[in-house]
């Protein structure tokens, strides 16, 4: 039954699932360089810069986490035609909506990074949203098991 689900899935699917994968490497690489598993993550950041991670709440890097595990596990679910995809990449959109929120709205993001940041932080929501919309449309016709 695998294969003749695999089958139906359209080459367009597959091939923005991967690019989804690809996505969610980068950001596990940006959690694990934000939490120092790369060395020192204030190494090169001006005063502002530093003062800003210092303000980060445990729960923000919690939701980072959150977000860039289950959207990794979910797009290599969504790679499988997993079905368990919806459900993880809902989350990761979750948890990136918690942690943009708080950077967005209340901390100094846009006095230290400017319009540039903020852009950077609605291009990850979108890209979290579309990959939970694919997962949802790929469920509804039939294409992950």
């Amino acid at each position: 039954m695998s294969n003749d689900v695999a089958a139906k899935a359209p080459s367009w699917f597959r091939l923005l699932a991967v690019i989804g994968l690809l996505w969610n490497l980068i950001g596990v690489a940006m959690y694990l360089q934000n939490v120092g598993l790369f060395g020192d993550p204030l190494a090169g950041l001006n005063e502002a810069e530093r003062a800003l991670a210092a303000s980060i709440p445990a729960w923000v890097t919690a939701a980072f986490a959150i977000a860039v595990f289950s959207g990794l596990f979910g797009a290599l679910a969504l790679v499988l035609l997993k079905r368990v995809a919806r459900p993880l990449l809902i989350l990761s959109l979750l948890a990136v909506l918690a942690q943009t929120g708080w950077i967005v709205l209340l901390s100094d993001a846009r006095a230290v990074h400017g319009l540039a940041g903020i852009a950077m932080h609605a291009l990850i929501v979108l890209i979290a949203a579309g990959l939970a919309w694919l997962a949802t449309s790929g469920l509804r016709r039939g294409w992950l098991n």
